[in-house]
C-alpha cells in the first residue's frame, strides 16, 4: 500500500507480537501527543498483528499497545514528522493488563 501525506501530518505503523514472536490480533494501539493530551489516535491490530495510525499531526507521541492477558507496552518520545511514516514494533509479555513496560525512544525505533 502506497501512503502519501500532505501538510504537517504523518503516520505510525507497526506490528504487535508476543514474547515468542507470534502476532497478537485485536490489540489496541494508541498514540497520544505528549504536549497536548487531547490529541489521541487509536487503532486495532488486524489478524496479522499489524496496525496503522494515519493522518497524525506532527509532534512527539507516547504510543501504547494493550491486549487481554498481556502487559501493556509503551514507547515514549516517538517523533512524528510531516509526511513521514514511523515504524514501531511491540513485544508484549504475558501478564496482567495493569502491568506496564515503558521504553523511551532516543532516535529511530
Amino acid at each position: 500500500k502506497t501512503m502519501a501525506y500532505s501538510g504537517a501530518r504523518g503516520a505510525i505503523r507497526g506490528t504487535v507480537y508476543d514474547f515468542s514472536g507470534a502476532v497478537i490480533p485485536n490489540a489496541t494501539v494508541t498514540a497520544t501527543n505528549e504536549n497536548d493530551l487531547t490529541k489521541s489516535f487509536s487503532a486495532t491490530t488486524n489478524e496479522e498483528g499489524a496496525f496503522l495510525l494515519e493522518n497524525i499531526p506532527s509532534g512527539t507521541y507516547t504510543v501504547k499497545a494493550e491486549a487481554a492477558a498481556f502487559q501493556t507496552a509503551i514507547y515514549q518520545n516517538i517523533q512524528v514528522r510531516s509526511q513521514n511514516l514511523v515504524e514501531v514494533k511491540f513485544e508484549l509479555s504475558v501478564g496482567a493488563v495493569t502491568e506496564t513496560v515503558t521504553v523511551t525512544a532516543e532516535g529511530s525505533v
